[in-house]
């Protein structure tokens, strides 16, 4: 970062340079080949996160999958500085695969509730999967923490926060799925300029019976 600002870095090809100086040639080459686009959602409930899985976020999903499972293998091999390098972009891209799994699973609900079918023991295994999970990146970013910004407090605490809501959302979304009967699905299409104001639409359904 330091040299891409100072201008010493301008092209793809030093780009990859200075990503294999640490990390290998190899893992730089698939590193420099991502094209990793910022995630977050900030729901916390299936109907309000969940979307139909689109293909291009389907093929965005298992193109994370691949590279986590990519990540991991180096990570385990590197040793001293590369490790800890690996460690921290682990991390990010598996914590971006995890949000988009949770919609995935909100997408499964409502795939089960079209079918008549719920499969609920196999969505809360997931979800407890991805609980799991961010407790793994957690626990390594808790060691670069004490490493390198050791007697640094984070800020309001937001480290730690980050990863609590987290299980939260998890434990809530696992008791709604317990909770869940076999009922109808609304769908609605917003022709709206931009997604933010969902979060604040409410919509209200009145059943009339025909006789």
């Amino acid at each position: 970062a330091g040299k891409m600002l100072s201008g010493e870095i301008s092209t793809d090809e030093e780009i990859l340079k200075v990503y294999s100086e640490f990390v290998g040639e190899d893992c730089a080459r698939l590193l420099t080949s991502l094209n990793i686009a910022t995630y977050f959602n900030g729901y916390n409930d299936f109907s309000a996160c969940c979307e139909s899985e689109y293909y291009l976020e389907y093929a965005y999903r298992k193109q994370l999958a691949y590279v986590v499972d990519e990540l991991r293998k180096y990570e385990s091999k590197a040793d001293g500085l590369a490790k800890d390098i690996l460690t921290d972009i682990y991390g990010y891209v598996y914590s971006i695969y995890l949000e988009l799994e949770i919609q995935s699973v909100g997408a499964s609900l409502y795939d089960g509730y079209e079918k008549n079918a719920i499969p609920k023991e196999e969505l809360i295994e997931r979800l407890r999967q991805i609980r799991t999970a961010y407790d793994e990146i957690e626990e390594k970013w808790q060691v670069l923490w004490k490493k390198y910004r050791n007697g640094i407090k984070s800020q309001k605490g937001k480290f730690a926060q980050r990863f609590a809501s987290k299980r939260n959302l998890i434990d809530r979304l696992i008791v709604k799925i317990e909770q869940v009967c076999q009922a109808g699905v609304l769908y609605a299409d917003l022709m709206l300029h931009d997604g933010f104001s969902t979060v604040r639409v409410n919509i209200h359904a009145k059943y009339a019976t025909i006789s």
